[in-house]
């Protein structure tokens, strides 16, 4: 029996000096290179940054502050990311790996795909986001040039089969939102509004808006169309076509301000107001139609 007892704790004694000395001797620069490598050979517009890689348990990686960027604009940054691969998929051409991190004070998880088979390669993302706080995402506020507040939730898919075919669908939804003007709109220095759903498909060269749905105040409304990208992202053109339905109050000053035949009236069967927008990011202008 005390044969047995040293053995055992011979052995644990030796598991727990393997753990620590991975942990603490582990090749955190040799893997985030390994990394960076690996999506820039996916698309050579992609750039990574990790602060440090650590082994995790379950056995995985744990990757602490992550800034994904492509062409040298800043994608996502990730404050801490769990990854464990489906072991079964290693056997195959296709590997896939499991996810989950924390972003924006908020939550990420999902799967990523990667198919060494194909002479091109080719990666896929599927991940579903919660709680995101979207006033902290670098991107949008350069993109729309203007504060934007709320919470963000919904489902992303990234797929990519060779370097010029990088894609990302979304379907969003911000709630409790505010969004700030470069110059007042009929004495509104911001909109506020309930929740906004849009659906989206990002490419390198524009962001399509397949469909846009906004509850809030001083009104509803919906758009579609386009932005196209420049650099620097700020010339970026804007083609955005949609219809506005003000609530009350701004309908009360629409009627002392605009044409009769542009304010529309009220009841069941409202088409409300149409307008376009144009213009760059920088220098936007809307029009009535």
């Amino acid at each position: 029996m005390g044969n047995t007892r040293k053995r055992l704790l011979l052995g644990i004694y030796i598991v727990a000096a393997a753990v620590l000395f991975t942990y603490y001797l582990f090749p955190s620069d040799t893997v985030k290179g390994y990394i960076a490598y690996q999506l820039n050979a996916t698309d050579p517009s992609l750039t990574v940054d990790i602060a440090r890689v650590k082994p995790s348990f379950p056995p995985g990686l744990k990757l602490h502050t992550v800034q994904l960027a492509c062409t040298g604009i800043e994608l996502v940054e990730v404050q801490q990311l769990i990854v464990r691969p489906v072991y079964a998929s290693l056997l195959g051409p296709e590997k896939t790996y499991r996810f989950k991190g924390k972003l924006y004070a908020g939550t990420v998880k999902g799967s990523l795909h990667l198919n060494q088979g194909q002479k091109t390669g080719a990666m896929r993302i599927d991940a579903r986001v919660e709680g995101l706080e979207i006033e902290q995402i670098r991107m949008i506020e350069e993109m729309s040039g203007r504060k934007v507040f709320g919470m963000l939730a919904g489902d992303i898919q990234v797929r990519c089969q060779n370097p010029s075919s990088l894609e990302a669908t979304a379907n969003l939804e911000l709630s409790d939102g505010k969004v700030e003007l470069l110059m007042p709109v009929f004495n509104y220095k911001n909109l506020a509004f309930t929740s906004v759903k849009a659906d989206l498909v990002i490419t390198q060269q524009n962001l399509t808006i397949s469909r846009c749905e906004i509850k809030g105040q001083p009104a509803d409304g919906d758009f579609s169309g386009t932005i196209d990208f420049r650099k620097p992202l700020g010339k970026s053109m804007i083609g955005l076509e949609g219809t506005v339905n003000p609530h009350p109050a701004l309908l009360a000053l629409l009627r002392k301000t605009l044409p009769a035949s542009l304010v529309p009236q009220t009841g069941a069967g409202d088409d409300g107001i149409g307008i376009s927008l144009s213009g760059t990011l920088d220098s936007p202008g809307f029009a009535f139609q």
